[in-house]
C-alpha cells in the first residue's frame, strides 16, 4: 500500500479562502464564462484548436506536480500506491497532493475559478466536455505523439483512448471506470436447466433473442405474484442503454454531435423492446412491482441479484465492488458476466471511464505530461484493475494472467473483447441539464407512459437546444 501523499498548507489555505469568499458554482455541467478569460490567457491553454508540437524531450525533467483525485479509501490506496512507484522512477519530480475536500468536483471547479487549479487532476467523464469547452485542458495530443512508444498508446483499447479526442486533440488519459456488461445468476440458469450467456457468447449464440428467453423462461411467479424476474432493464443511464441502441444500430446523437438522433427507427426500436420488456413480456420487473416489494426488502437491481431476484443485470463493470457481489459468494451467490448480447448491428460497450487531464495554464506541462501518462501506464493500470478500482482500459492489463484469474470464467474471458468492442461516451457540454431531461423521458418510457417514439421525440425537442453549446 503506498504512503498518503500529504496536501500542503498552502493549497489548503488557497481553497479556503475561495470557499468562504462566496458561494462556489456547481460542477461544470453548463457553460463556465466565469473561467473563459482565464483559459484564454493562461500559459498552454489548450482547447479544440490547439496542438502544435511538443518541445524536444528534455533529458532530465523537473519540477512539481499538483495532482488532484478523488479521496475515497479505494482511489486513495491504489493512486498513494502508483505515486510513491512514480518517485522511484522520477525522482526530479516531486507529486504534491491536492486534496481538493468536498464532494471533489465542486471544490475542484473553484480551483479553476481561483485561477490555481492542480496540474494534474481527476476529472469525471459527465464534466469533461464542459471543461473542455472552455480551455481548461491541455492539448496533450503533440506530447503523445511525440512519446508514442514510451507510454505504449497502442497498448490503449482505440475506444476507450479515443474518449478523450476531440477534433484531433487529445486532452485526457483514462484515469478509472468502466463500461456495461450483462452479469448473472450462474445458479439460477443452472437450476432452470438453461445455457448460462457466457456459454452462448462462446458459441457465438449471445443474442437479444437468447436474452428474451432466457428472461422469459427464468421468471417465477406464484400465487398471482412474481417472485423471480428473468432480468432488470438496463434503463438506468445513458452509458448503460446506449449499448443497447448500438446494437440495434440506432444512436444517441448524429456524427456531428449536433442532434439528437433517438428518433431514427433503429434507435426508437431498441427503445421500443426495452419498454416491452418490462410492460408487455413481463419478465422485468414495473414500477409498480418494485414498489410493492420495497415494502418487504431492498429493491435496487444489484441487492435484487445478490438476493436471487433478478437473473441478469445489465450494470457496469464496478459493479463487482459496489454491487458487494464478491462478499456475497460467501452467503452462496454464484455468479459470472459477459458481453451485452449482440444484434444486428453487432455487440456493444460504452466508454465509461473518468479523465486524468493536464490543466492548461499548467507551469510544468512535461512533468505533468510524465505524471499523467505514468498513472495511466500498464502497471497503474493493472494495479486498478487488481484492486477493483477500474476496468482494465489496456490491452495488456486485461489479458495480465493475474487479473484474469481473479474474475469468473465467463467476465475472465470477455474482459479483452469487451475494450475492444468499447465505443466512447457521447460528449455533451450541458450534460447535466441533458441528464434531467433523460430521467424524465426515459422514467415515463419505462413505466408505459409513453411509447418509445413519443419518448424520443420529446428528448429530441428538449435536448436539442441544449446542443448548441458545443465544444
Amino acid at each position: 500500500m503506498g504512503s498518503s501523499i500529504g496536501v500542503s498548507s498552502l493549497t489548503r489555505r488557497r481553497l479556503g479562502k475561495q470557499m468562504t469568499a462566496g458561494a462556489v458554482m456547481p460542477p461544470a455541467l453548463s457553460a463556465l464564462p466565469a473561467l473563459a478569460g482565464l483559459a484564454a490567457c493562461a500559459p498552454g491553454g489548450g482547447g479544440p484548436a490547439s496542438g502544435g508540437e511538443a518541445p524536444p524531450r528534455p533529458s532530465t525533467v523537473q519540477g512539481t506536480v499538483q495532482l488532484a483525485h478523488r479521496q475515497d479509501t479505494l482511489t486513495r490506496e491504489v493512486y498513494g500506491a502508483i505515486a510513491d512507484e512514480f518517485r522511484q522512477k522520477y525522482p526530479s519530480i516531486q507529486v504534491e497532493a491536492v486534496d481538493v475536500g468536498g464532494n471533489y468536483d465542486t471544490p475542484l471547479y473553484a480551483l479553476f475559478a481561483a485561477g490555481t487549479p492542480p496540474d494534474v487532476f481527476w476529472l469525471r467523464i459527465t464534466n469533461f466536455a464542459s471543461y473542455l469547452s472552455q480551455k481548461l485542458l491541455l492539448n496533450i495530443e503533440p506530447y503523445a505523439r511525440r512519446d508514442a512508444k514510451a507510454a505504449q498508446l497502442d497498448d490503449f483499447f482505440p475506444g476507450i483512448l479515443d474518449q478523450g479526442r476531440v477534433r484531433g486533440g487529445l486532452y485526457g488519459l483514462p484515469a478509472d471506470g468502466g463500461g456495461p456488461v450483462l452479469f448473472y445468476n450462474v445458479g439460477l440458469f443452472e437450476r432452470s436447466g438453461l445455457q448460462t450467456p457466457g456459454a452462448l457468447d462462446d458459441a457465438r449464440k449471445w443474442t437479444v433473442d437468447a436474452f428474451a428467453d432466457a428472461g422469459k423462461k427464468l421468471t417465477k411467479r406464484s400465487g398471482g405474484a412474481t417472485e423471480q424476474w428473468g432480468a432488470y432493464d438496463a434503463l438506468i443511464h445513458l452509458s448503460i442503454w446506449l449499448a443497447w441502441v448500438w446494437t440495434w444500430g440506432g444512436d444517441f446523437l448524429n456524427k456531428e454531435g449536433t442532434a439528437i438522433a433517438l428518433d431514427q427507427p433503429a434507435a426508437v426500436a431498441a427503445l421500443q423492446w426495452q419498454q416491452d420488456a418490462i410492460t408487455r413480456q413481463g419478465y422485468v420487473p414495473t414500477s409498480d412491482e418494485l414498489t410493492q416489494l420495497k415494502e418487504r426488502e431492498p429493491n435496487d437491481r444489484r441487492t435484487m441479484f445478490r438476493n436471487n431476484r433478478v437473473a441478469m443485470v445489465s450494470d457496469w463493470t464496478t459493479a463487482i465492488g459496489a454491487g458487494r457481489f464478491r462478499e456475497s459468494e460467501q452467503q452462496g451467490l454464484r455468479w459470472d458476466a459477459t458481453l451485452l448480447p449482440a444484434g444486428q448491428s453487432g455487440q456493444f460497450s460504452v466508454s465509461f471511464f473518468h479523465e486524468l487531464a493536464v490543466a492548461a495554464g499548467s507551469k510544468a506541462p512535461e512533468a505533468a505530461w510524465q505524471v499523467q501518462s505514468f498513472f495511466s501506464g500498464p502497471n497503474p493500470t493493472l494495479r486498478k484493475a487488481l484492486a477493483g478500482a477500474s476496468q482494465p482500459f489496456r490491452k495488456s492489463a486485461a489479458s495480465a494472467p493475474e487479473f484474469v484469474r481473479t474474475l469468473p470464467p465467463a467476465m475472465g474471458k470477455a474482459m479483452a473483447k469487451l475494450g475492444d468492442r468499447s465505443r466512447p461516451y457521447p460528449l455533451v457540454v450541458q450534460d447535466g441539464e441533458m441528464q434531467k431531461v433523460l430521467g424524465e423521458e426515459i422514467g415515463l418510457l419505462r413505466d408505459g407512459k409513453k411509447p418509445a417514439r413519443e419518448a424520443a421525440q420529446a428528448i429530441k425537442q428538449r435536448v436539442d437546444p441544449l446542443l448548441q453549446t458545443r465544444l
